[in-house]
């Protein structure tokens, strides 16, 4: 595997984007341990699109306008959904955790939430499948070049999810005012919602990030 990978990858990772944002608030909401369910979750989803972006399915996808434009709007009205849902966040929660009923926070719908997070976002197809087969060399053997970028890849994303989301659980200390806590997850949610209006109003744009 060409160790160029690693400095992108983290580079990646690293920069906030809807994942990210979804665990800075969920550590904030709910504290770093039960993120980690969603953390399952996109970290399967995120497994998922990468294998199949250099496997080629999304190369695939992508040459298909028709089907491309109908992934962008569905993921983009998905964005719009979480942006609303995480600004409507009832700053109760961030209360200690004894304090609060979180059985809307269960594991099966965290898990769920982060593996739509990660395989709604159309662009994040087109990125790794622009990104990820540069970096298979075709001289040597696919299936154990797939397998060490995957496992690699996953695992720098789960080290900046655990730094977003124990950013997030560190806040709640700052955030015992219900008028911060308000702001906090309101800015929160218009960031991810802005990521869907991004996405929806570039359904035309042609097949470039």
């Amino acid at each position: 595997m060409d160790t160029r990978v690693v400095p992108v990858l983290l580079a990646v990772s690293l920069t906030p984007g809807l994942c990210m944002m979804l665990a800075l608030t969920l550590g904030a909401a709910i504290g770093l341990r039960r993120t980690l369910w969603m953390m399952i979750g996109e970290l399967s989803g995120l497994a998922l699109v990468s294998i199949l972006s250099i496997t080629g399915v999304a190369a695939l996808m992508l040459t298909n306008p028709d089907l491309y434009r109908l992934g962008k709007v569905l993921g983009g009205c998905y964005l719009l959904y979480v942006g609303v849902k995480i600004a409507r966040t009832d700053a109760r929660s961030l209360l200690p955790v004894s304090d609060v009923d979180h059985s809307r926070a269960g594991a099966g719908g965290l898990i769920l939430q982060g593996f739509f997070g990660a395989v709604s976002n159309p662009k994040s197809w087109l990125f790794y499948a622009s990104l990820l087969p540069p970096f298979i060399r075709s001289s040597e053997p696919l299936l154990p070049q797939v397998v060490s970028l995957v496992s690699l890849l996953l695992v720098i994303e789960f080290m900046a999810l655990l730094l977003y989301a124990g950013c997030g659980q560190a806040a709640r200390g700052m955030l015992r005012s219900e008028i911060l806590a308000r702001g906090f997850f309101i800015i929160a949610g218009a960031v991810v919602f802005s990521f869907g209006v991004e996405i929806i109003l570039g359904w035309s744009d042609d097949l470039t990030i």
